[in-house]
């Protein structure tokens, strides 16, 4: 904005925004110069701890995850993966997990019976690792983006303690 008005401030914009604010009525029409003396003014705030005391902490406790999370209600959360089986087509996997209270009280991994020989028995095992490992733990997104790292071999180093694991060719992109 500089650039094309050397004189433009923040100071300045902010009011420009607060008069616009002003002088709109509740459905969106410019009331003009009569809707703004009807207003009485505004008064530009500072939200820190030093204008409002106990700011910081309700802050900190409404971007935890007791708040995000822990207080969200149960939920379930499905996401099936088709993959590739080489030399043996298409089938899909399903990675299901239940949410109680912000923790993953269950967590499953499911193949279809007729495919699960086909893939291989220790890839396999590092997933069901994962699964076994996330149980109990605090949900977060980072857990699905995990299990697709390990899933779709974009990376194989997890976060949040669980352990890495080495995936085979048996799983490529679909």
């Amino acid at each position: 904005m500089k650039d094309e008005n050397p004189d433009v401030d923040v100071g300045k914009v902010l009011s420009s925004i607060g008069y616009e604010f002003l002088r709109t009525d509740n459905s969106g029409n410019d009331g003009g110069q009569e809707m703004i003396e009807k207003q009485r003014g505004f008064q530009m705030v500072n939200p820190t701890n030093d204008w409002f005391p106990g700011l910081d902490s309700l802050r900190a406790e409404y971007q935890g995850w007791d708040w995000s999370y822990g207080r969200t209600p149960e939920f379930m959360f499905n996401r099936s993966y088709p993959i590739s089986l080489e030399n043996h087509g298409m089938t899909k996997i399903e990675f299901r997990m239940q949410v109680k209270k912000g923790r993953v009280e269950l967590a499953s991994l499911e193949v279809p019976a007729e495919k699960k020989s086909l893939i291989d028995e220790a890839t396999y095992a590092d997933l069901s690792g994962f699964i076994n490992a996330i149980k109990g733990r605090a949900f977060h997104a980072g857990i699905v983006r995990n299990f697709e790292r390990l899933l779709l071999r974009a990376d194989t180093s997890v976060s949040d303690g669980i352990p890495n694991c080495d995936l085979r060719q048996a799983f490529l992109n679909a």
